[in-house]
C-alpha cells in the first residue's frame, strides 16, 4: 500500500487507508491522553492527540427520556478478523453487526 496525501486521514476501510495501520484510540480522562502520549513502541510510535471528538454523558435511567437532548447511545464492537474495535451511534448497530463486528454490545 503506498501513501496517497488525497485519501482521507480518518480511518476508513482499507485497502484506501490513507496511511497503513493508523489506529485511533479514545479515553474520557486527562490522565489517559498522558498515557497514550508517553507509550510507545521500540521504534518510537505512539499516539498524537487530534483533539476533542465529543463528549460523554454518564449513563442515566430511564433512557432515552433522562438523555439531554442532542445525545446518542453510542457503543462499541470488535471485528476479529480485523482486530478491529469500532465505536459508534446507536443507529449504526444493525449495520455494524452486518459487517461482522461481534462481542459485548454495551452502551457506553
Amino acid at each position: 500500500m503506498s501513501y496517497d496525501p488525497n485519501l482521507p486521514n480518518r480511518c476508513v476501510e482499507p485497502p484506501v487507508a490513507r496511511i497503513p495501520n493508523h489506529d485511533f484510540t479514545y479515553t474520557t480522562e486527562p490522565a489517559g491522553i498522558l498515557r497514550f502520549a508517553e507509550n510507545t513502541d521500540e521504534n518510537g510510535v505512539g499516539y498524537q492527540l487530534d483533539g476533542i471528538e465529543g463528549y460523554i454523558f454518564a449513563r442515566c435511567s430511564p433512557e432515552p427520556g433522562c438523555m439531554p437532548e442532542g445525545t446518542v447511545k453510542l457503543y462499541r464492537l470488535y471485528h476479529p478478523v480485523r482486530d478491529d474495535y469500532a465505536i459508534f451511534p446507536e443507529s449504526e448497530l444493525a449495520q455494524k453487526l452486518s459487517q461482522g463486528y461481534i462481542s459485548l454490545i454495551v452502551a457506553l
